[in-house]
């Protein structure tokens, strides 16, 4: 007779550890029907509105997003310093359709990237673990229309003296988006 619990007792940490150390991740993406024919020409990421408690987070993570565009497809994406000298530093606030036509005119380009950050934080669990909440929308300036939005929250872990940072948690996610918008928009990955 063969004993079950010796032979299987090396699976249960394995399933606790591993539920330990997995985040809890909630994703939601909306799309355009037919984006695939749309050119997006040139495109601006615009500085993200901050509604969590740390005050560069929308700075941060509308550069990261960024980044992961200019890396992971195709598209025409004007630098950051161009947009800094047309509008300044100031943060962007969600607007009507108008509002976001007359920015796209200003800065000159055909879509628009917004986003907020909701969430920006380190939460108590075992450790600190870092949580990130990101909404991001594609804006195109002509008719103010949503091209492209999604939304992702996420939990890092902390595990014995090793914790993900807010960064580390915040470039994974916009990574995770821009593969999202990838596969909704049919570009290559470069």
């Amino acid at each position: 007779m063969i004993n079950l619990g010796l032979k299987f007792g090396f699976l249960v940490p394995l399933v606790l550890s591993s539920l330990v150390l997995s985040g809890c991740r909630t994703v939601t993406t909306f799309h355009k029907p037919n984006i695939e024919k749309i050119d997006f020409g040139k495109l601006a990421v615009i500085p993200f509105e901050n509604e969590s408690s740390s005050p560069e987070a929308g700075r941060v993570v509308s550069k990261l997003f960024s980044t992961e565009l200019q890396a992971k497809t195709t598209l025409a994406i004007m630098p950051d310093h161009e947009i800094r000298n047309r509008i300044g530093l100031e943060e962007v606030k969600p607007g009507s359709p108008r509002y976001f036509t007359e920015l796209g005119k200003k800065l000159g380009v055909s879509t628009l990237v917004t986003g907020t950050i909701t969430e920006y934080r380190y939460r108590r669990s075992l450790g600190e673990a870092p949580v990130v909440g990101i909404t991001v929308r594609m804006i195109d300036v002509t008719s103010g229309n949503l091209l492209w939005g999604a939304a992702i929250a996420d939990e890092g872990w902390c595990f014995l003296n090793y914790r993900g940072s807010l960064s580390e948690l915040a470039q994974k996610q916009c990574r995770y988006l821009v593969k999202k918008f990838n596969r909704n928009y049919l570009f290559n990955l470069k």
